[in-house]
């Protein structure tokens, strides 16, 4: 008997010989993801028989020890000898080496890969510690027209420097843009306006508000979701009103000693915040004096449940539906006590798993 997946299942990671079936039925999968070089021999024979008929995505991701195996030509010769699986990957995550050395071989692999890859949609490029093959690469790919332009709406990049730049400018449709370490000296030389129109921002943790700027140029009508730093919030004050779309905040960085009542302030004048998530260490009393208007949902980090009681029987909740307290305090009595005035004003407490895990 076949091995049939359920149609609910739509995606399958690869690891081992033993996470694929020899017997699969190829004619009910819908996504592909192939994590390891064990991974691409396995799957090799059954893909070389005939595309799936309801293939819709192959996800090429490295991970752990396999950074390398897309730069090294293993999942490059799989794409070039099954050129009729290329056109199904729509997210490819790249990694570079320390130990890889700066050859043009290895930028003409990258971007014959990337050509293949048409219909791509999502790009994640991983940094370890080589920025000078990464440099190349990026470089390489933006001097030269390429079919990604059309295609490609989310990247997450670990470099940020001159070559990414230039890179990125080569993106029109991005929409979401992901860089999760720090900016690497990028600030003297930012050009003008990035051409894309955001939807998603997850910037630097040291970008400057002159970055951030430089970053938003096409975006005031479209962002709508930030994750900043309490301090890039507060030095984005007198720009972020101008957003009318930004509904989602992701407060990731800061201290109960930094001014909480003036990122309190900066909140409030966010026409359309629906949902604020502070990712740091603060009491909600030092935010709030009211809720924002419209704030529907708030998660918090950081223990306050005397915080949380204060919101629910205040007056001023407004929209407020739900409130998110951290895993690690659902089980207090605090909490429980919280559960039940939420239960009668029409406010829902739940538990919040820590987004970084």
């Amino acid at each position: 008997m076949p091995f049939t997946l359920p149609p609910e299942l739509l995606l399958i990671i690869i690891e081992s010989s033993s996470g694929f079936p020899d017997n699969l039925d190829t004619d009910t999968l819908s996504r592909l993801c192939l994590v390891s070089r064990t991974a691409l021999a396995v799957a090799r024979p059954i893909l070389y028989r005939k595309v799936p008929v309801h293939l819709e995505s192959v996800v090429l991701k490295t991970r752990h020890r396999y950074h390398h195996i897309v730069t090294q030509n293993h999942v490059g010769n799989a794409l070039r000898r099954y050129t009729h699986l290329a056109g199904y990957v729509e997210h490819l995550e790249l990694g570079f080496e320390s130990h890889l050395s700066s050859n043009q071989g290895l930028c003409e692999a990258t971007r014959t890969l990337l050509g293949d890859c048409y219909r791509l949609n999502r790009l994640q490029i991983n940094y370890n510690d080589n920025a000078k093959v990464i440099e190349e690469v990026l470089g390489s790919l933006a001097r030269e027209e390429n079919r990604l332009a059309s295609s490609v709406t989310e990247i997450q990049t670990a470099y940020t420097g001159p070559e990414s730049q230039i890179f990125l400018r080569r993106f029109p449709q991005l929409r979401s843009l992901k860089i999760p370490f720090f900016a690497l000296g990028v600030e003297g030389s930012l050009g003008k306006p990035f051409p894309f129109h955001l939807e998603r921002l997850n910037p630097p943790l040291d970008a400057s508000p002159s970055l951030l700027l430089t970053l938003l140029a096409n975006s005031t009508s479209t962002l709508i979701q930030l994750h900043v730093s309490s301090f890039q919030l507060i030095a984005l004050s007198d720009h972020l009103r101008h957003f009318t779309s930004l509904r989602d905040v992701w407060i990731t960085v800061g201290s109960e000693y930094c001014a909480m009542e003036e990122v309190g302030l900066v909140l409030h004048t966010l026409p359309a915040l629906q949902y604020l998530n502070l990712a740091i260490h603060c009491t909600v009393a030092l935010c709030f004096r009211h809720l924002p208007p419209r704030l529907q949902r708030l998660d918090l980090e950081g223990p306050d449940c005397e915080g949380v009681m204060r919101l629910l029987r205040t007056k001023t909740r407004h929209c407020l539906c739900r409130i998110g307290v951290p895993e690690s305090e659902w089980e207090s009595g605090e909490v429980k006590r919280a559960k039940e005035v939420g239960r009668e004003v029409g406010v829902e407490v739940v538990e919040v798993v820590d987004w970084r895990a």
